[in-house]
């Protein structure tokens, strides 16, 4: 029966391993959901990703800030420490 469908043995006892004993609404509930938290993690990969991306903006503004505070005070001969 399996040949007539096209599907290999190995498959077959594969997924009869991992869907053992659920129904078949279960399994497409199973399905869904792994869909579904697919999508949630590539999405807060994004978010993780963008908030670093500011940080980094972020820090290089602040480092662009000190430079020219430093440069402004050294042609203005102010002393700081």
């Amino acid at each position: 029966m399996l040949r007539e469908k096209g599907i290999r043995e190995a498959i077959y006892y594969r997924l009869k391993k991992e869907y053992a004993g659920l129904h078949p609404d279960q399994i497409k509930r199973l399905k869904e959901l792994e869909k579904d938290n697919n999508r949630l993690t590539k999405l807060l990969t994004k978010v993780m990703l963008e908030g670093i991306r500011q940080l980094s903006a972020g820090r290089i503004r602040c480092m662009m800030a000190v430079c020219e505070f430093i440069i402004i005070c050294n042609n203005t001969g102010a002393a700081f420490t």
